[in-house]
């Protein structure tokens, strides 16, 4: 069951802020993610559930917390506020990877992130419409309640956020996990720096998220996280000058 909390003066000034900065980057990453642009809308994701997290802090009144560790977010939430929100931890580890991507020459040798687009985009929603459901808020005013940002999707048939969006139209989830879908692979080995954009036929709609990126087979062979339709996805390249071999 969900416990709402009922929040009015200062606090509620301060939840919408962060509703409304958390709600432009959940925009932005969706757009993105429809788009195939898999390592810029993993980034938006972070910084979107980073934002609805701490809307829940301001929401109850708390002290928000200097951090953009989404999974040290959710761990606080629920020990500091006694939510019983659960959402993917899995999930919320793998942002935190895809986080570091902005400045992909500090990656360290070894580390290593598999994106699929069709799992970023549904674990967005779902960790988005879960966050969202703990909001009550109240104009006390007019007695009105405030409609948020799923809701006046539906409302106003806003395609940005209804587009896919399985936690809002579940029977869509088939269609989406049996079709194909961008996937990217990164790893950082013996100095070198591997990528590939590939297409993938389909992909699980499981609980893990910590998918090895480009495991090692051999110095020049790797094979990509994800089932890719070409039957030889041959377009990774070595600090973007030499080709390598992925199986």
């Amino acid at each position: 069951m969900t416990r709402r909390v009922t929040s009015s003066g200062q606090s509620v000034k301060e939840t919408l802020l962060w509703l409304k900065w958390a709600d432009t980057d959940y925009r932005s990453a969706r757009l993105l993610l429809l788009e195939g642009l898999l390592v810029q809308g993993a980034a938006f994701s972070n910084t979107a559930v980073e934002k609805y997290l701490k809307s829940l802090f301001a929401h109850r009144g708390r002290p928000i917390p200097h951090s953009h560790n989404v999974a040290r977010l959710y761990k606080l939430v629920k020990d500091e506020t006694g939510s019983n929100l659960d959402v993917n931890e899995s999930y919320l580890r793998l942002l935190e990877k895809a986080y570091k991507l902005r400045y992909p020459d500090d990656a360290t040798d070894g580390f290593n992130i598999a994106l699929n687009q069709v799992r970023l985009l549904v674990e967005l929603d779902r960790t988005v419409k879960k966050i969202i459901e703990r909001f009550q808020i109240v104009r006390t005013d007019r007695n009105e309640k405030i409609i948020l940002i799923l809701e006046r999707a539906m409302q106003n048939k806003d395609a940005s956020i209804l587009t896919s969006n399985v936690s809002l139209d579940p029977p869509l989830g088939f269609r989406l996990f049996s079709s194909p879908s961008h996937s990217y692979d990164f790893r950082r080995h013996r100095g070198q720096t591997y990528e590939t954009h590939y297409v993938t036929e389909a992909v699980s709609d499981g609980p893990d998220y910590e998918i090895e990126g480009f495991s090692v087979v051999s110095d020049n062979q790797f094979k990509v996280a994800y089932i890719p339709i070409l039957q030889n996805p041959n377009s990774a390249s070595v600090n973007g000058l030499a080709q390598v071999r992925v199986t």
